[in-house]
């Protein structure tokens, strides 16, 4: 079955917000979807699993391979290492009932500034 509809969609999303949810229910087709439009959208694609992570800024350091830089934290880290692209996009994946209970507020804003895709 197709998701043009849906792909289209996403691509607007994208062009407008540097941060979008894909949200359903399991089996709907987010992580299917989110694969088709990394496929045309980016030029680097890190995919981050969320849900068995207990810190998220831990977690994206590990998947996009930051490497550490002396006095600088992990956060500085990802930002450095995403700033070598020109398309990243970073996915982050989780269970819904994860996602609430994480304090979104000081790795997203500032990892998806540099994310334009």
């Amino acid at each position: 079955m197709g998701r043009r509809e849906e792909l289209v969609a996403l691509a607007r999303l994208g062009a407008e917000q540097r941060l979008v949810s894909l949200v359903g229910p399991a089996g709907a087709g987010k992580t299917r979807l989110a694969v088709q439009h990394v496929a045309r959208r980016a030029d680097q694609v890190w995919w981050t699993a969320l849900a068995a992570a207990p810190d998220v800024v831990q977690a994206v350091y590990q998947a996009v391979g930051a490497h550490p830089l002396p006095h600088r934290s992990a956060r500085d880290a990802v930002i450095a290492e995403i700033d070598q692209h020109r398309r990243p996009l970073l996915v982050l994946s989780t269970t819904t009932s994860r996602a609430w209970r994480w304090d979104w507020s000081a790795p997203v804003p500032t990892t998806s500034a540099r994310c334009p895709c």
